[in-house]
């Protein structure tokens, strides 16, 4: 769809309507990138237990990158340049294009030194040992040298996003994925002229395909097909620009960060109760982190349309797009929770033989699963949040996760001595009020333009479509 076309639709047209084609290709790329996580776990699985425990502990820093560049910071830059698209300012769109790439590159260094020089002290905190704990700081190094590579392809492709666009980004990344299964099998297992890696293999394919679709988004930004364009004639960088990303990425950074300290943190207790136990949470994680990019294929579509509308003044329509959003992201997730808590063995068969992992994993999703619709909800309304500008209180309903989780489980595993079981309990009853507290905060909130973006007079017409940012801001507010 032509740009002004998309933006014109997310703008005037019906929501739901709008939303679902818009949502469509995400969800068809989540599903080819669950595709990819299984196979890859199911090749680990084969090389062992202590293999599926290595990654489970370096899988929390991957989910922090990959949130953080593609959720947080990612989706900060998408609502940046869709609420400068929604008040008709292309100038202030494109110079957030430098802007949102130049903290990409810090952030990809940042977290390349980080793991490179103190894996082997994080993992070990999380309760690695001995070959465990070999094979997660060989893998985490390998995977993270490319963190530069990782935080540009998701920058870029949401700066694509945030122009209405999400079929390009979508089909670049299902390419990647097709790729990545056959070269990490080929590289794991020693396939031809290519010697085993084990693990190392699958780390590196991730990584070849990675920088492939970076390269890809490169070539089409710089020629400038999505209305907006990368050139480097001018490198003139401005502090107003990096706070308008930043004042939303930082606090959504944040969440992202208790969010994955809580999944460290469950990882640190389950730990305690040995290896078959932190290798049967790593699976069932595995699945949850698997129905997430279900919301996040909703969500990434809120954050454009929500900053779309929020950059034109039209703020009751920008909460109505919220609310009806949540609801079909909560109801997406609910399904599968249900189902997997059911029967568990339709996911563990998948992976291990051993019955210590399989009953691990099973108390996991017997409890869990079936409240992940509200983790459905919650993560559908940060994404809204993001577009609107507002990140306070997916901060504090993050934190307050992470108190329960951090501060609960320590309490259940060290003071109480409680049992595994009563421990994913908590987690179950830490994922319901975190739901709930997003979609009443998101309710309540009372959203506004930007005052940057506020005009005096009408904004330009997009495609046919006219409309008055600053007629429609008083209306809204009438």
């Amino acid at each position: 769809m032509n740009p002004r076309n998309a933006q014109s639709e997310i703008l005037n047209g019906p929501i739901i309507a709008t939303m679902i084609p818009l949502a469509a290709p995400n969800l068809v790329t989540v599903l080819v990138q669950s595709g990819v996580t299984i196979s890859e776990t199911w090749f680990i699985g084969i090389l062992g237990t202590a293999p599926l425990a290595a990654v489970a502990l370096v899988f929390p820093f991957m989910m922090l990158m990959q949130a953080m560049s593609g959720g947080a910071i990612g989706g900060a830059v998408s609502s940046s340049i869709a609420r400068a698209l929604g008040a008709g300012n292309q100038e202030r769109a494109q110079a957030l294009v430098l802007h949102a790439v130049a903290i990409a590159v810090g952030m990809g260094v940042l977290f390349a030194l980080t793991i490179g020089l103190f894996a082997g002290a994080l993992f070990g905190v999380m309760g690695g040992q001995g070959l465990v704990l070999e094979e997660a700081i060989l893998y985490g190094r390998i995977v993270f040298i490319g963190a530069i590579a990782i935080w540009l392809s998701n920058t870029l492709a949401a700066i694509i996003r945030g122009t209405g666009n999400m079929v390009f980004p979508a089909r670049v990344l299902q390419v990647m994925a097709f790729v990545q299964v056959p070269l990490s099998g080929v590289l794991i297992f020693g396939v031809g002229p290519f010697p085993e890696l084990g693990l190392q293999g699958a780390a590196i394919g991730f990584l070849t395909t990675t920088i492939l679709a970076t390269g890809i988004f490169i070539w089409r930004l710089m020629r400038g097909d999505f209305g907006l364009q990368l050139k480097f004639d001018d490198l003139t960088l401005r502090m107003e620009m990096f706070r308008d990303i930043l004042s939303v990425g930082l606090l959504a950074s944040f969440a992202t960060i208790f969010n994955t300290l809580t999944v460290i943190s469950i990882t640190g207790l389950v730990g305690s109760y040995g290896d078959a136990a932190l290798a049967g949470y790593g699976l069932g994680a595995r699945l949850e982190i698997l129905m997430i990019p279900v919301a996040f294929s909703i969500g990434m579509t809120l954050t454009t349309m929500v900053g779309m509308n929020i950059g034109a003044g039209q703020i009751d329509r920008a909460k109505e797009i919220a609310i009806k959003g949540s609801i079909l992201a909560g109801a997406s997730v609910a399904g599968f929770g249900v189902v997997f808590a059911i029967f568990p063995w339709l996911w563990t068969s998948m992976f291990t033989t051993d019955p210590a992992v399989h009953a691990a994993t099973a108390a996991y999703l017997n409890y869990v699963g079936p409240f992940y619709g509200f983790l459905g909800v919650g993560l559908a309304m940060y994404f809204a949040s993001q577009g609107a500008g507002n990140m306070i209180w997916p901060f504090f309903a993050g934190l307050l996760r992470l108190a329960m989780v951090a501060g609960g489980g320590t309490l259940i595993v060290v003071y109480y001595g409680g049992t595994l079981t009563n421990l994913f309990q908590l987690l179950a009853v830490a994922m319901v009020l975190f739901g709930s507290l997003m979609f009443l905060s998101v309710v309540r909130s009372k959203w506004k333009q930007p005052e940057a973006l506020q005009r005096a007079g009408p904004a330009p017409a997009l495609a046919g479509a006219t409309f008055s940012a600053g007629a429609n801001k008083k209306a809204s507010d009438a």
